[in-house]
C-alpha cells in the first residue's frame, strides 16, 4: 500500500532543527473494516507534561499504513500519541493511544475497532491486547466477523423501534445501545433521555462497545431521575464518551462486577447524582458520580467534570469512588487523571483496589470534606488540591504522595493514617491547618512548606533539613491553578526537581 510521509515536519522546523533533535517514525495501519470507513484521520502528539507538540491531519489520497514524523528536542521525553479515524458525516469511531519516550526509533499505531477503551504503555493494541511485538510496522489480522454496528439514537427526533440507523434514529437510549451487546459497535447519542426501564437508564453490556455524543448535534444528557444509576456498564473494552450524566438516584455511572475490563469514562460532565436515599439498599453510604467496584479493572476515568454529586441525607458521596477493585492487565486497577472535581462530599474515595488507585493531574477543589482520601496501594501525582474543610489527602496505605499542590485545607494538607512505607516527596503544601500529619515514619522529602498553622503535626521528618519553608508564590489561589510565577522556589532546573502540580 501507498506510504504517505507527513507534511508535518517541514511545517515544524521551518526555523531549523537544532543539531540535537531526535525523529520518530510512528506508522498508523488499520484494520480492514476501520480502513474501508475511515475518510479522515488526525494524529495528536503530546509530550510528557500533556502540552501539544505536533499534530497531522489527511482526507485526501488517504492510505493504510500511514507514516507520520515526530519530532523532539529530547530523547528521554515521555510522549503520547493520539490517533482518531472519522468517518462519513465527520463521526469520529475509532481512536487508539500510544505512549512511550523517543528512545525507541519506531513506533506503530494500529485503529482497530477492537480496541476501544485498551490503552498501551508499550507497543500497541491488536484485536483487544497489548502488543510489543509490533514496534516496526503492524500488519492486522483478518477480521473473523462481519464490521461492527454503528447505531444512533436522538431524544428529541428518534423514532420507536425498528431504529438506530442515521435517518432514523432511536428515541430511547437503551434501545440503541442494546443493538450493540452481541457485535460490539458505536452508539452515537443526542438529546435528552430520561425514560427508560429497570435500574439503569442506559445498561451498557457486551464488549468494545463505545457510547459517544454525536457530533455536531445536540448534547447528549442522560437524566437518572428514578434510576438507581443513569449508566450501567457490564463488559470489556467500554467507552463512555462526552456525555452529561445527572440526577442518578444512587450513581451517575456504576461499573460494578468482574466482568468489568478496560472500561473508559472520558469528556463527560458528570453531576447531581446520589442524593435519594433508600433505607433497603444494602449500602446506603457508598454513592457517586463514578463508582468502580466488586472486581473491576482497567478502569480509566479521564478528562471529566464530576461535581456537585453531594448528599442531603448525612451519607458519604463521592465523586469517584473505587471499591474492591482487581488488579487488571493495564498497570493497576483505576486511573484517575486529568479531571476536575468539586462541589462532591468527597472528591475522590478509595478503597481496597488491589494494584492501587492512581490519582494523577487533576483540579480537587471544594469538596465537603476530604479532596482525596486513599486506601490500598497506588499512586497520588500532580494534583491541584484545594480549600477542603478536612484534609486535602488523607493516605491509608503504601502510597507514593509526590508533586501536589495541596493549598487552603483546614485539616491537614496531608494526613497519614493506619500504613507504612509512604514516600511524601516534592509536594507543595501551603495556607493549610497542618502541612503534614498523621502517624508514622515516612519518607518524606523534599517538601515545601509554607504559611501553614503548623508544618508538622504528630510526624518527625526524615530529611527536614532538605525541606523548603518558602512562598510558593501563586499567581492564583482562588480557583485552585496554583501557577508559580517566575522566581517561585518550587520551580527547579527541571521537572523532577520542582515542587508541586504542573
Amino acid at each position: 500500500m501507498e506510504r504517505l510521509l507527513a507534511s508535518v515536519l517541514a511545517a515544524f522546523c521551518v526555523a531549523g532543527c537544532a543539531d540535537d533533535d531526535v525523529f520518530i517514525d510512528v506508522d498508523i495501519d488499520a484494520d480492514p473494516c476501520t480502513a474501508e470507513r475511515t475518510q479522515r484521520l488526525v494524529v495528536t502528539v503530546f509530550d510528557g507534561d500533556g502540552n501539544q507538540v505536533d499534530a497531522f491531519e489527511r482526507a485526501e489520497g488517504l492510505a493504510f499504513p500511514t507514516g507520520v514524523r515526530l519530532v523532539s528536542s529530547d530523547a528521554a521525553r515521555a510522549w503520547r500519541v493520539e490517533a482518531v479515524a472519522y468517518g462519513d458525516d465527520e463521526l469520529p469511531f475509532a481512536y487508539q493511544v500510544a505512549t512511550g519516550t523517543f528512545d525507541t526509533t519506531r513506533r506503530a499505531l494500529l485503529l482497530d475497532d477492537r480496541c476501544w477503551g485498551v490503552e498501551c504503555t508499550d507497543g500497541t493494541c491488536i484485536a483487544g491486547t497489548c502488543s510489543t511485538d509490533a514496534l516496526a510496522m503492524v500488519t492486522p489480522n483478518a477480521r473473523p466477523t462481519a464490521c461492527p454496528l454503528v447505531v444512533y439514537a436522538h431524544g428529541a427526533e428518534g423514532v420507536a423501534t425498528p431504529c438506530g440507523t442515521i435517518d432514523a434514529p432511536c428515541s430511547n437510549a437503551q434501545q440503541a445501545v442494546v443493538q450493540l451487546r452481541d457485535t460490539g459497535g458505536l452508539a452515537f447519542l443526542s438529546g435528552l433521555f430520561d425514560e427508560g426501564s429497570g435500574a439503569s437508564l442506559v445498561h451498557v453490556e457486551g464488549a468494545h462497545v463505545a457510547v459517544r455524543a454525536w457530533p455536531e448535534r445536540p448534547p447528549p444528557i442522560l437524566d437518572g431521575s428514578g434510576f438507581s444509576q443513569a449508566i450501567e456498564v457490564d463488559g470489556e473494552d467500554i467507552v463512555i464518551d462526552g456525555l452529561e450524566v445527572r440526577n442518578g438516584d444512587r450513581h451517575g455511572i456504576s461499573v460494578n462486577g468482574d466482568e468489568n475490563l478496560r472500561v473508559t469514562i472520558r469528556n463527560c460532565d458528570i453531576h447531581d447524582n446520589g442524593d435519594v436515599y433508600d433505607m433497603d439498599d444494602m449500602f446506603p453510604d457508598a454513592h457517586a458520580g463514578v463508582v468502580v467496584n466488586n472486581g473491576a479493572s482497567g478502569v480509566l476515568v479521564e478528562h471529566n467534570h464530576i461535581h456537585d454529586n453531594r448528599s442531603t441525607s448525612g451519607f458519604r458521596l463521592s465523586g469517584v469512588h473505587a471499591n474492591l477493585v482487581s488488579s487488571g492487565d493495564r498497570r493497576g486497577s483505576v486511573f484517575i487523571r486529568n479531571n476536575r472535581i468539586e462541589r462532591n462530599t468527597i472528591g475522590v474515595h478509595t478503597n481496597n483496589v488491589g494494584d492501587g488507585a492512581d490519582v494523577i493531574d487533576n483540579v480537587i477543589l471544594d469538596n465537603e470534606t476530604h479532596g482525596i482520601s486513599i486506601d490500598g496501594g497506588g499512586e497520588v501525582r500532580g494534583n491541584r488540591v484545594c480549600n477542603h474543610p478536612n484534609d486535602g489527602i488523607l493516605v491509608r496505605g503504601e502510597i507514593v504522595v509526590t508533586f501536589n499542590s495541596v493549598v487552603d485545607n483546614a485539616g491537614s494538607g496531608i494526613r497519614l493514617v493506619d500504613g507504612d512505607g509512604w514516600v511524601i516527596a516534592r509536594n507543595v503544601l501551603a495556607f493549610n491547618a497542618t502541612g503534614l500529619g498523621g502517624t508514622g515514619e515516612p519518607d518524606d522529602g523534599p517538601n515545601l512548606y509554607f504559611m501553614n498553622d503548623v508544618h508538622y503535626e504528630d510526624i518527625t521528618p526524615a530529611r527536614m533539613d532538605e525541606d523548603v519553608i518558602a512562598d510558593p508564590m501563586f499567581a492564583m489561589r482562588d480557583d485552585c491553578s496554583l501557577v508559580p510565577m517566575a522566581g517561585s522556589p518550587a520551580i527547579g532546573a527541571s521537572p523532577e526537581t520542582s515542587f508541586g502540580a504542573r
